[in-house]
């Protein structure tokens, strides 16, 4: 599997777990959280799962984790390791 593609389903993991069909955890998140990170997991998910040019997607990551920094102690463990993985993900992509 090449970077382009862990990248992108490390993106998509991030996404799908936190807008499951039950949206739970994005429910328990504070309404800060919610308002600030909700649109911009929005905007990751679109470009990880249409296949759309990589630098897009890496946009898209890239302001996810810089709002997501700001919450990141507030976050369950299993929203950590995702943003992590996706983290990894992109600065291998890019190097």
């Amino acid at each position: 599997m090449g970077d382009d593609r862990r990248f992108r389903d490390s993106a998509q993991a991030l996404v799908d777990l936190v807008f499951t069909d039950d949206m739970e955890l994005f429910d328990s998140m504070p309404d800060e959280i919610q308002e600030n990170l909700g649109p911009a997991l929005s905007a990751l998910g679109d470009p990880a799962t249409d296949d759309s040019d990589t630098e897009r997607l890496i946009a898209a990551a890239s302001v996810v984790e810089q709002i997501a920094a700001k919450y990141r102690r507030a976050f369950p463990p299993s929203l950590n390791r995702r943003l992590e993985a996706m983290e990894v993900e992109r600065k291998a992509l890019q190097t």
